[in-house]
């Protein structure tokens, strides 16, 4: 049975507005069995094989040259009978809300081919992979920002409102928005359900289907998320633990371990 995950993106490795994995390959042994979703904006560039693309529940054939666009909190799967080899670009949604884009409002063709596209994702790939050079960011930044532009100003439209995302999905989305805007101080489970309009049972059973853990997992993995940089900026284990949220330090430290495998300390001033 294929399960659904929700992904979190929240911190992008070296200022790097994306996250970039190069060559990643699909065959049927290693396909995952889980479906996921997250809010950023992700483009497969296919480049070698046969496969086939899952979104919202409908299926996309694609080959070499193709580029399928995941919109922000679409559900998707990507599997193979055979082999299937692409490179993955998922986008840092703050840092084009910083640029004035916000992307969540709208709908993307979900596969394209065009060699304009091809050629800027080259570049940007070239880009990336040339590490000594000192404006290796802002090129890659310039050619990001030229890949958004041309993808909105020629394949995005409004997003409109569809009954592939049923109301369980809406209300799992809206309980995270609250929890990530809420998490340093105390949340209840009846708080939450009341805030997204929901029964609280049934919100719990709709969040484990669409995120694989349940609520309270993944208020603590959230809050403990947030507590690295706050160690990461100086500030004590003690302090740490009541501006995330935790009930006492022992508590936080006790989850903190358990969600990163590290002692607090592990990250101070690192």
């Amino acid at each position: 049975m294929i399960r659904v995950r929700h992904e979190e993106y929240d911190s992008f490795t070296g200022a790097l507005p994306f996250s970039l994995g190069l060559n990643l390959e699909r065959t049927p042994h290693n396909c995952s069995q889980e479906q996921n979703w997250h809010e950023n904006l992700e483009l497969q560039h296919i480049t070698y094989g046969n496969g086939t693309v899952l979104l919202d529940g409908k299926a996309y054939s694609v080959k070499p040259g193709d580029i399928c666009l995941v919109n922000s909190n679409e559900i998707h799967y990507t599997y193979t009978d055979t082999k299937l080899r692409y490179n993955c670009l998922i986008i840092d949604t703050a840092w084009c809300r910083q640029m004035g884009i916000h992307y969540e409002s709208l709908s993307f063709s979900p596969k394209l081919n065009s060699q304009r596209i091809e050629k800027m994702l080259a570049s940007l790939e070239e880009a990336y992979s040339d590490t000594e050079n000192p404006l290796r960011i802002a090129k890659c930044s310039q050619i990001l920002l030229s890949v958004i532009i041309e993808l909105i100003e020629q394949y995005s439209k409004t997003k409109l409102p569809t009954a592939v995302q049923s109301q369980n999905f809406s209300t799992v989305k809206a309980s995270i928005r609250f929890i990530r805007e809420n998490y340093s101080r105390k949340l209840t489970l009846r708080e939450i359900s009341n805030v997204v309009l929901t029964d609280k049972y049934a919100l719990c059973r709709s969040f484990k289907q669409y995120t694989g853990q349940t609520i309270v997992e993944y208020l603590n993995r959230y809050r403990c998320s947030r507590a690295i940089d706050c160690l990461q900026n100086g500030t004590t284990v003690s302090e740490t633990a009541f501006l995330c949220g935790f009930a006492s330090p022992s508590f936080f430290i006790k989850n903190f371990k358990k969600y990163t495998g590290h002692n607090p300390s592990f990250f101070k001033m690192r």
